[in-house]
């Protein structure tokens, strides 16, 4: 998943029990105080709200187990139920929503910048407690860039996505065919080691070799092909990554 901006300078950070969410201010050089939000990651646009404290938000529920939550948005680019890509421009950062000002005693319009909230579970619910830490998932795309003080303050936490995978452990997110090499045909059971074929949906000879969701396996080598990614291993070819899709994640 990527950063919800061009330019992130992260603000406040996340605290499990506290502010749910990191906050992301905003750069004169870089949209200003209403500089374009896009989607983190493929999905729906399953939510859009107006709350007195969260202002104009949007939920979206991604394809990958999480949904991503945009708040104190000025303008609003989508509607429920429509599909977004990653990196899809879906609103502006905003001061909507209010904080309670304690030194004049009462609520008062957020300051410009964008809350975003990281969710994992099948169903949102803001009372159930499932919210987790963005910096934890978030990867910054070749297009994007960290403030100098959000470096020095987050560091090693901070994550960069990497466009050529290589060797190593990975675990598949679905049910995948095996194949001869990149796009080829699709591998028999009989033709894969017996380790990998304790891991397939299907133990007849002849029936196409697909491994299970949720299995480790050991990639020998990455090839490209086109715009993905496929890891050779003993018994033939898994894809990893096609598009903005990833099909595989690596263990280590």
């Amino acid at each position: 998943m990527q950063y919800p901006l061009n330019y992130n300078g992260i603000t406040q950070g996340f605290t499990k029990l506290g502010h749910k969410g990191i906050d992301e201010g905003w750069n004169m050089l870089h949209g200003g105080t209403h500089a374009p939000v896009y989607s983190v990651e493929d999905g729906v646009v399953y939510d859009i709200q107006n709350q007195y404290t969260g202002g104009n938000v949007i939920i979206i529920k991604h394809n990958n187990g999480f949904f991503s939550e945009y708040g104190h948005l000025s303008t609003i680019k989508v509607k429920e139920g429509q599909k977004v890509k990653r990196g899809e421009y879906i609103a502006n950062m905003g001061n909507t929503g209010h904080v309670y000002d304690s030194a004049k005693k009462k609520w008062v319009s957020v300051p410009y910048h964008l809350h975003f909230g990281l969710y994992k579970g099948d169903t949102f619910n803001y009372n159930v407690n499932n919210f987790v830490n963005p910096l934890d998932y978030l990867e910054l795309y070749p297009n994007q860039s960290f403030s100098a003080n959000t470096i020095k303050k987050y560091g090693s936490k901070l994550k960069y996505h990497k466009d050529d995978l290589d060797a190593g452990i990975y675990q598949t997110k679905y049910n995948m065919n095996i194949r001869t090499k990149p796009n080829g045909d699709k591998v028999k059971v009989k033709q894969c080691t017996t380790a990998m074929q304790k891991a397939l949906t299907s133990k007849k000879p002849n029936d196409n070799a697909i491994v299970k969701k949720g299995t480790n396996f050991t990639a020998l080598e990455v090839k490209k092909s086109g715009d993905s990614y496929w890891a050779k291993n003993y018994s033939g070819y898994i894809c990893i990554k096609s598009g903005n899709k990833q099909y595989c994640d690596k263990v280590k």
